[in-house]
């Protein structure tokens, strides 16, 4: 349950949509039911609710535990919620959380990163998603920050090198400390890897519901209407709240296999991808191959194709690389 803050809903909500889950589908024995939380937005009391409807790990947005940090990106919570979210799910019995952190904030530096992660690493977390700051045109402070103005905090966002020398302490510090890097962006303690998250990256079929929710079935992606108002006046309504429902055709399901493979850092089997589609990918990209290893981008060890440590945080660049001409059948 995730995007947002989910826990807003309260205990009561929640319980009803997991029991209307447990109504309609056969649900796997000891499941992971994984909740987002905004620091702060879950109480003591609510927590032990939750934990009696099932839920058995949380997803905190900590993103970081400096408050000036967390104040230039429109944040509400303090470091100081983060940690008493944490003594309140630890408490209720839940040990299995993710925190995340956002590397390239304004105001960050170096040096207050490494307090973050101080901060991260006393709380034993059993998973950390490590992100990269995104500046785009649908945000006031991307926007400015594009348009190389002043406001908003947009020049305080650091450079690009700062961005990569603090996602390598980040690594550095994680892998120090044990955790398995096994995800561009995500590390995990031994066995405690998100499991729904490998469900998208191995293209396993997944069922989302709710606004904004995407699915996968093996065959077809569809996605819901964005604006919860839109979803419930159709679902409502006695219409579908699809927005969006195509085909993947086998070119795009081997790009798909290629680059979600690749976020891994175990990286894809060429030999499951012949035995899948029927391409030999050493000869059907022999070019790009060449090219990428040359520059150390990617690199071969026995049946594993995988990016190398430097190209991680270049990934978008040579996922593109392996782009499969395609067109979507779309289907209304």
């Amino acid at each position: 349950m995730g995007g947002g803050t989910p826990s807003l809903l309260g205990p009561e909500r929640i319980s009803q949509i997991l029991n209307m889950l447990q109504q309609y589908f056969v649900i796997a024995k000891d499941p992971e039911i994984t909740m987002e939380v905004t620091p702060g937005s879950v109480s003591s009391g609510d927590m032990d609710h939750y934990v009696d409807i099932g839920v058995n790990r949380l997803s905190i947005g900590a993103q970081s535990f400096v408050e000036s940090e967390l104040r230039a990106v429109g944040r509400l919570h303090d470091p100081l919620d983060t940690v008493k979210t944490i003594r309140h799910a630890r408490r209720a019995g839940i040990a299995n959380f993710n925190l995340d952190v956002i590397v390239g904030l304004p105001y960050q530096t170096l040096e207050s990163l490494d307090l973050t992660f101080n901060q991260l690493l006393d709380l034993h977390p059993a998973h950390v998603s490590v992100y990269l700051f995104e500046i785009d045109m649908k945000s006031r402070l991307g926007a400015e920050s594009l348009l190389e103005g002043s406001r908003y905090h947009a020049e305080s966002i650091p450079s690009e090198e700062v961005f990569v020398k603090a996602y390598r302490k980040g690594q550095e510090r994680l892998l120090k400390a044990n955790f398995e890097h096994y995800e561009i962006s995500n590390f995990a303690a031994p066995g405690f890897r998100s499991l729904h998250n490998m469900k998208y990256w191995r293209r396993e079929p997944y069922i989302g519901f709710g606004s904004g929710a995407h699915s996968f079935d093996g065959v077809a992606r569809w996605s819901n209407e964005v604006m919860p108002k839109d979803y419930v006046e159709k679902s409502s309504g006695g219409k579908s709240p699809r927005v969006e429902f195509y085909i993947v055709n086998p070119e795009q399901a081997l790009e798909e296999s290629l680059f979600l493979g690749l976020r891994q850092l175990e990286g894809v089997s060429l030999k499951a991808i012949k035995e899948q589609f029927g391409v030999d990918i050493t000869r059907y990209f022999q070019n790009t191959l060449e090219e990428l290893q040359a520059c150390a981008m990617v690199e071969m060890e026995g049946d594993q194709l995988r990016l190398t440590d430097q190209a991680l945080l270049i990934s978008n660049e040579i996922f593109q690389e392996f782009a499969v001409p395609s067109s979507r059948q779309a289907v209304d």
